[in-house]
């Protein structure tokens, strides 16, 4: 027999892994943005890029990521910001 607390840690849990994957999803989908943006715009500042995306910097910094671990990305400095930009 299932206990009441059971359940509801089985719901925790469940309700937890809901929120994992949308923001995966969420990432996923603003690295594909970001990709584009970069393509359509080249080298931009890494500051502005939730601005012109319209999305959360937290999500595009995860984005920035997720694309600088496939090597996609190129950083570079100047005057003390950092721009990103394609490597391909």
């Amino acid at each position: 027999m299932t206990s009441r607390q059971d359940i509801q840690t089985y719901q925790a849990k469940m309700e937890e892994l809901k929120r994992r994957v949308v923001m995966k999803e969420k990432v996923i989908e603003a690295a594909g943005r970001t990709w584009s943006y970069l393509r359509e715009n080249g080298e931009t500042n890494l500051t502005i890029l939730p601005r012109r995306l319209k999305e959360r910097s937290e999500i595009v910094n995860q984005a920035i990521g997720w694309l600088a671990r496939e090597d996609k990305l190129r950083y570079a400095q100047k005057a003390g910001k950092t721009f990103v930009s394609l490597t391909e």
